[in-house]
């Protein structure tokens, strides 16, 4: 069984209360992804409810949004590597969000510290 195979295999497999990621893919800036519940399944979509006003409506034979023209978003199922990737892209704003005024001597040179050792 091919990729593609096994990729419309898991689209007819995903059912209600599973968790799927959304990949996001922005120019320039790569691959993002978001994990969501799937809300509910119809012959036709997969739908993941944001909130009481919105929703996410995938197609179940491609696996790309509905009814939307300027962006492209497809579901995948939740991996490892995505769960990572989250936890990376999560944990780089938080650090760019530190005010180094704000922390003192010691906890620089212990950051300084582990990106030294990191980047030897």
């Amino acid at each position: 069984m091919n990729e593609n195979e096994k990729y419309l295999n898991w689209l007819r497999s995903v059912s209600p209360g599973q968790k799927i990621a959304i990949e996001r893919n922005y120019l320039g800036s790569g691959r993002q992804y978001d994990v969501m519940e799937v809300s509910r399944i119809t012959p036709t979509m997969i739908i993941c409810k944001i909130n009481d006003n919105y929703e996410r409506r995938f197609d179940r034979k491609t696996g790309n949004e509905k009814g939307v023209e300027r962006r492209w978003y497809v579901i995948q199922p939740v991996t490892k590597e995505i769960v990572e990737s989250i936890e990376f892209r999560r944990l780089c704003s938080w650090l760019s969000a530190i005010k180094p005024d704000s922390l003192g001597l010691d906890a620089l040179r212990a950051i300084k510290a582990i990106v030294s050792k990191e980047e030897s």
